[in-house]
């Protein structure tokens, strides 16, 4: 299978054009399949209208659900989304809805992953010279390695599986090994 990774340049997506060979696929802008890494939603738009890809991809993140200390913890799609249009959490939101559009998409909500500069808050915030806590808050979250994110990313790009996933790690890699290759690390939302 021929797989094109348009959208933000970087580790991530480096990675990911590793996984497609590792995977025994080949990276070709021509492809039969999009991996998305977002840059703008008018490039993703661009993909989905014009690409003539029949499997599109799309780097979703958890953020999407809303980062507030009044979440409940673990939430589902049917939770109603408290989010204020300004939020940045919509931009995420905003690029799914454009990825819908095509009749054989998915987007992949990852988790956290551990690379600085890649549209992860958290990291970004950790990454940095000093981070802050609240005060009285112990948050809990979840991390992806970068290797496990462009695993899920190419998985999802050969399945023909539509909708929304959630993508989180489940504890060491080794351990998981026959899990990651039987799909099962990707949840239906």
């Amino acid at each position: 299978m021929k797989i094109a990774v348009p959208g933000k340049q970087g580790t991530l997506r480096n990675l990911v054009c590793a996984e497609v060979e590792r995977q025994g696929h080949s990276v070709d802008s021509a492809g039969d399949a999009a991996i998305y890494l977002p840059g703008s939603p008018e490039e993703l738009d661009r993909v989905v209208r014009e690409g003539g890809f029949r499997r599109i991809v799309l780097r979703s993140n958890a953020y999407a659900y809303g980062s507030n200390t009044k979440n409940p913890g673990l939430m589902t799609e049917d939770r109603v989304s408290l989010l204020p249009e300004n939020a940045p959490e919509q931009r995420w939101l905003r690029m799914e809805a454009i990825a819908a559009k095509h009749p054989n998409s998915a987007a992949l909500r990852l988790a956290n992953v551990l690379i600085p500069g890649e549209g992860d808050l958290i990291v970004d915030r950790l990454a940095g010279r000093a981070s802050g806590t609240v005060l009285g808050h112990d948050p809990t979250i979840q991390v992806l390695a970068p290797n496990d994110a462009a695993r899920a990313l190419v998985t999802a790009a050969a399945s023909n599986k539509t909708g929304l996933f959630n993508v989180a790690g489940g504890g060491r890699s080794e351990e998981h090994t026959s899990e990651l290759q039987s799909h099962s690390f990707i949840s239906y939302a």
